[in-house]
């Protein structure tokens, strides 16, 4: 089964071309935050059982570390 390759906030552009390239798919990390700043993560499609591969631009880490 192919790895599934997701954009951390921010990176969605650097990771488009990523999945041809790779030959993996694309899913999608869907972040909701809570009123109280909790941050629930949500993966589509589910990914048990596959390689999951983050693609995340660090420009400024320090405002990216939570959620790498």
């Amino acid at each position: 089964m192919a790895a599934i390759l997701m954009a951390l906030p921010g990176a969605e552009r650097l990771a488009e071309d990523l999945p041809g390239q790779l030959d993996c798919t694309f899913g999608q990390l869907l972040l909701h935050r809570f009123p109280d700043g909790e941050t629930c993560p949500r993966l589509s499609p589910a990914v048990a059982g596959r390689d999951v591969v983050l693609v995340g631009a660090l420009e400024r880490p320090d405002d990216k570390l939570m959620a790498l």
